[in-house]
């Protein structure tokens, strides 16, 4: 079984002592990231939840906390219930202010006993549990860089380079992260999305009588749904124009991008941003799924530009929630809120509790 599931985990680093054989890496000294702890079938070729609860407890006794990213549950009494669950769908990037919760309750855990140790799983403990150590070891301090903190959890976690958080859009989720940290002023702020300009058309067999389609998602909510009206030549470059009527939108934002025909629909790409910051235009590397960069499909020079304006001719995201309009602040209630969990996240200044210090980096 350990060879399957060796071979199941790839180029990750597994844990290989003392009679284990895991999918589980010391990403530092308090911090684990791990594969879902299966049972049944699904243990014969992922961690066997028993042989997880033997190795915590062995080594940590209990003084350990789960993180679950999955979307999935399981038998949490096993661990004794020491588990958080958090909803995050794979490949894609969790609500901004969920990081900063996430990353809050993992300090306040740390900061109860100096024995405590946190584990972080999503499915192949990959993706989504590397943005969340990536982003909590920029909070805790270890790291000042994106660019850097991305290298060390690829180089702590995998054999090989290439392998560590890339998805465009967990990067791009991991860079607002640091920028909220560094204290820039930046709040949400109502934005008009009046269009979606599509420059260098893939080709996708679009002239087979199948159709592209866009669904647009406010904060995990479908709120428009639209078709492609134009395709016109502009500067001998193929330009794809959807225009929806103009609506409003703020916070975070995913467009899916579908090629439907009469059999079936495909989703072919997305994007996933928030209106806060300034990510109004997309290149081939910066689509999701991260395979697209690779795609022969897809143009060189394609990319998708999100036309948004201001909402409001009074307030931008330079504008705090004190000095808002009295529209704008009954408009952003939830992001207000949202705000707020990030700024208490900010504010819990604690003692460094990472003790590691990188080696070979």
């Amino acid at each position: 079984m350990d060879y399957i599931r060796q071979i199941v985990s790839g180029k990750k680093k597994r844990f290989i002592s003392e009679g284990y054989n895991l999918d589980l890496t010391y990403i530092c000294d308090r911090i684990i990231a791990m594969a879902f702890p299966a049972d049944g079938f699904e243990s014969c070729y992922r961690n066997p939840i028993d042989k997880v609860v033997q190795f915590l407890e062995n080594r940590h006794g209990n003084n350990y906390l789960i993180m679950n990213l999955s979307s999935r549950t399981y038998d949490y009494s096993k661990f004794k219930n020491q588990v958080k669950n958090y909803q995050w769908n794979n490949h894609h990037a969790p609500q901004l202010h969920l990081l900063f919760n996430m990353c809050k309750s993992m300090q306040e855990f740390f900061n109860q006993k100096q024995e405590n140790v946190v584990v972080v799983h999503c499915l192949a403990g990959k993706g989504r549990t590397g943005t969340l150590i990536c982003c909590y070891l920029l909070y805790c301090g270890m790291f000042t860089t994106v660019n850097d903190v991305l290298q060390y959890y690829e180089k702590s976690r995998f054999n090989d380079q290439g392998l560590g958080v890339n998805q465009p859009c967990q990067i791009r989720y991991i860079e607002y992260f640091n920028q909220l940290l560094q204290g820039e002023p930046i709040y949400p702020s109502l934005k008009y999305l009046s269009s979606i300009i599509i420059e260098g058309v893939p080709k996708l067999n679009i002239d087979d009588g199948s159709k592209l389609s866009a669904k647009i998602y406010q904060n995990q909510q479908l709120i428009k749904e639209i078709q492609i009206i134009k395709i016109v030549q502009e500067n001998q470059t193929n330009c794809m124009i959807i225009s929806p009527s103009p609506i409003v939108v703020h916070g975070d934002i995913l467009i899916e991008f579908y090629n439907s025909n009469l059999v079936k629909t495909k989703l072919i790409m997305r994007i996933s941003f928030n209106t806060s910051f300034n990510s109004t235009t997309f290149h081939k590397d910066q689509i999701d799924p991260f395979k697209i960069k690779n795609d022969s499909r897809i143009p060189d020079n394609f990319q998708i530009h999100v036309c948004l304006s201001e909402y409001c001719n009074q307030c931008d995201q330079t504008t705090n929630f004190t000095q808002k309009c009295s529209d704008c602040k009954q408009s952003l209630i939830q992001e207000r809120q949202n705000w707020h969990q990030i700024k208490e996240a900010i504010q819990l200044n604690e003692i460094i509790v990472i003790n590691h210090s990188p080696k070979n980096f």
